[in-house]
């Protein structure tokens, strides 16, 4: 008797579980067993009946819409980078190839343009910490092999990012990466980039060691020079220890020697060791003196060079 009333006093349980709670959308009252044989309560839950013929309830809690919009693949929009591969997109998101390419019309990752990823926040975050990891250990290699040293160069007329990269010897992606601003295809002549340089360190010191092996009588080598303000060609054949008509010789460039400009480039004719000296002397002549020292300087220079011309406005 007892045994046949359990469901009924379970149901009535149920029932005013229900009613004490109606007007409350985040409650739902659930009766399940192991057969899963259900019937609608009047309260809106489900009656269950088990093996044992005894009822039980859960409560189960709405999920809010945030969470639901969180678990959802939603389409993700990235711009892809120079040297990334549908391979690699495939690496960081999980995604097959060939979904990648159906979601994306089989087109495949391009420079500077956009491209779809189908996945929720937290499989997008996940990407994007492995593509930044990816980038961050190409950066370090770069850095590990090479010296870098950035300078400065000003855009011309029809130049390309990727024309750039191939002139100055070094890989489109680290050009970008120094210059996350740029549009890869809208390049304004006149605007300033960065070009980091590459010497990679181990020709680097073997160049070094060679050259403090260099026998004073060594054949020349032309060392470009690039013309600070107040520098002239005199200077130049003073501290190289050669003589003007030496530089002339390497220099058919330049039409006239009593005009050199600022920004211009003079070929020097000299050995290694030659060189060294004539850098350490420039930079030494090029550094801030005393007033005093200065000042007495100019009294004793008899006949001063002309200094190189300003670039006109």
């Amino acid at each position: 008797m007892m045994r046949r009333m359990a469901p009924l006093l379970a149901i009535g349980l149920l029932q005013a579980a229900g009613c004490s709670d109606k007007n409350s959308d985040k409650v739902q009252v659930t009766v399940a067993d192991a057969r899963g044989e259900a019937s609608l309560l009047p309260s809106g839950g489900v009656l269950v009946r088990d093996e044992s013929d005894a009822a039980t309830a859960r409560v189960e809690e709405e999920i809010p819409p945030e969470k639901l919009a969180a678990q959802a693949k939603q389409e993700r929009f990235i711009i892809a980078r120079p040297g990334e591969t549908i391979r690699l997109y495939q690496d960081w998101s999980g995604i097959p190839v060939e979904e990648l390419k159906l979601i994306n019309q089989d087109k495949l990752p391009g420079f500077g343009q956009k491209y779809v990823l189908s996945l929720t926040a937290s499989e997008f975050s996940d990407f994007e910490r492995k593509r930044e990891e990816y980038w961050g250990e190409r950066k370090k290699e770069i850095y590990d092999k090479n010296d870098v040293r950035p300078v400065e160069y000003t855009v011309k007329k029809n130049d390309t990012l990727d024309g750039i990269s191939r002139r100055f010897e070094i890989p489109l992606w680290f050009l970008v990466m120094h210059n996350q601003a740029s549009d890869p295809y809208r390049l304004s002549p006149g605007a300033v980039l960065v070009i980091p340089t590459l010497s990679p360190r181990a020709m680097a010191e073997a160049k070094q060691a060679a050259d403090d092996q260099i026998p004073e009588a060594d054949a020349k080598d032309v060392f470009p020079v690039i013309v600070k303000s107040g520098e002239t060609v005199g200077l130049y054949a003073k501290w190289g220890q050669i003589s003007v008509e030496d530089i002339k010789r390497v220099n058919r460039h330049i039409p006239s020697f009593d005009k050199i400009r600022v920004g211009d480039t003079v070929n020097m004719p000299l050995t290694a060791k030659q060189f060294k000296r004539f850098q350490e002397i420039r930079k030494q002549y090029g550094a801030p003196a005393p007033a005093a020292k200065k000042e007495g300087a100019k009294k004793a220079d008899k006949a001063p060079e002309k200094p190189a011309e300003a670039p006109k406005q």
